[in-house]
């Protein structure tokens, strides 16, 4: 995921506030205690960020009944939520002179009631050495969740599934979000009353929607719309927030709920060097990836479409099928085969 910065200035990104409260002698105290055991600033961001996953247990684990929101809340209690949790890693690392953000996933919970949508809180952290932020969430492992320091592949404690409505929002703000501090400090004395009102979207929602319309949008310009399987990502329900599976901004529904966010698809055609699965002489007969569902044609029958008569007549046609009423995907997907939906896409040659 590329991440797009709230504001320019780093300096923005290691101010101390009420909610980041490095100015704390406990804080300072264990910030400078883990600097001298570490070698180098990456390995500082790790220990930094170890301590808070290993050490600081989240709220939900242990029952918990405290509720906490300042950094120094949390290292007192040794105990807090994602959230608050991310602002005493940030305290750590802000104290060290490490510029750390907040970002933010909505994600259906099932410690609220209907399994509503809830923010999931995290830090990005700026890695000096290799110069590139860097998500990390401090929520802490359990059976079913392994989040893990990573410069090279994310590894936080939960997947983003989109098409059950979540979000896996890009933006690093340089504080809190309003919303999470306000529902935090209003259940203070109530932890059993903040289950039932968690978080649900950032204060700044709107802007993080006109932000990610506007990266994808960027990504788009310059990459090919034609996906690795088939799939024309300019006519995707998802075509507002993802770049297409070509670009650094790939947000593919399908992906997310494959091993490692790679479609079988994609990566299968660049471990053998194919611009796509049009060029494998094994198309025909392949039931990787998206070719394995028995419910969506498209993929498969744009893919030996290119393959019969090339990427540029495919574009030509597919447009004007939709110009003479067909939907995309439902008139292919609806088809009931993958010849049925090729028939479709030749009838506009």
């Amino acid at each position: 995921m590329i991440l797009k910065l709230e504001t320019t200035s780093l300096q923005d990104y290691l101010d101390c506030t009420a909610i980041v409260d490095f100015d704390q002698q406990d804080i300072q105290g264990l910030a400078s205690r883990i600097a001298d055991a570490s070698g180098s600033k990456t390995e500082l961001v790790k220990n930094c960020y170890e301590f808070v996953r290993d050490e600081v247990s989240h709220s939900a684990d242990i029952e918990g009944k405290t509720v906490t929101c300042t950094a120094s809340e949390v290292l007192e209690a040794r105990e807090g939520l994602c959230y608050a949790k991310s602002h005493l890693l940030a305290a750590l690392l802000r104290c060290n002179n490490v510029p750390t953000g907040f970002c933010y996933q909505l994600l259906r919970s099932p410690l609220s009631p209907d399994a509503a949508l809830v923010l999931h809180g995290l830090v990005a952290v700026y890695i000096q050495d290799v110069e590139k932020w860097v998500r990390l969430d401090a929520r802490g492992n359990k059976p079913g969740i392994d989040a893990r320091f990573s410069i090279d592949h994310e590894q936080l404690a939960y997947q983003v599934h989109t098409e059950k409505g979540e979000v896996d929002f890009a933006v690093v703000f340089a504080a809190p979000d309003e919303n999470v501090v306000n529902i935090l400090e209003a259940y203070k004395e109530d932890m059993s009353a903040l289950w039932e009102n968690l978080p649900g979207y950032p204060a700044k929602m709107e802007w993080c929607k006109t932000l990610d319309q506007e990266t994808a949008r960027r990504a788009r310009l310059d990459a090919n719309l034609v996906g690795y399987c088939g799939h024309h990502c300019a006519f995707c329900f998802l075509r507002q927030w993802c770049g297409g599976c070509r670009s650094e901004y790939n947000h593919c529904s399908y992906a997310v709920l494959c091993d490692g966010k790679t479609c079988p698809n994609v990566q299968c055609a660049k471990e053998q060097n194919l611009k796509g699965c049009y060029e494998c002489a094994e198309l025909e007969d392949c039931a990787k990836g998206y070719y394995e569902r028995s419910d969506e044609f498209i993929a498969k029958a744009s893919a030996l479409f290119i393959k019969k008569h090339g990427e540029g007549r495919y574009a030509k046609a597919l447009t004007l099928a939709l110009q003479n009423g067909v939907h995309y995907p439902e008139s292919f997907d609806s088809s009931g085969s993958v010849e049925k939906a090729l028939g479709i896409l030749e009838k506009y040659l």
